[in-house]
């Protein structure tokens, strides 16, 4: 599973920064009051299936793509709304991006999600966010570097 923690202590949030071990350690402290941290074998089984179906990818091209047509296609007058909207989907990308991260081998995550250049201009996502998601998998080559 994974949890959103809306209010993180300076510590932590300095500790989310490092290692996945130091972010598990850090975070797992936040949870020691009595929360269920349970489910684990559960988000092994969907990392499972979103990475054999090819689902990672295609949900976190299309929240990608939601977070920044929110704003643009949105007929709606009310930017409280509109900003409300924006800040959900990205908070939903954030936390399965999380997921993935946590669950996944960088190698996986490599193989399951296009280049950083093809996300932009096949997918038509924005450049931050292309660039978020090819760092799930960090100090893996794109492509066409790795043929070089």
């Amino acid at each position: 599973g994974v949890e959103s923690v809306e209010e993180l202590s300076a510590e932590q949030l300095a500790a989310s920064g490092g290692s996945p071990l130091l972010r598990t350690a850090s975070l797992d402290l936040a949870h020691a009051a009595g929360a269920k941290l349970g489910g684990r074998k559960a988000a092994l089984r969907l990392r499972d299936t979103l990475l054999r179906g090819g689902l990672a990818a295609a949900l976190l091209v299309l929240l990608g793509r939601q977070r920044a047509t929110v704003c643009t296609l949105t007929d709606s007058p009310h930017l409280k709304l509109i900003g409300e909207l924006h800040d959900r989907c990205h908070e939903v990308l954030a936390q399965f991006a999380d997921f993935l991260a946590q669950n996944c081998e960088p190698r996986g995550l490599a193989a399951a999600l296009p280049t950083a250049g093809d996300l932009v201009s096949l997918q038509g996502l924005e450049p931050e966010v292309a660039f978020h998601l090819r760092r799930l998998a960090p100090g893996e080559l794109e492509p066409a570097q790795a043929a070089a």
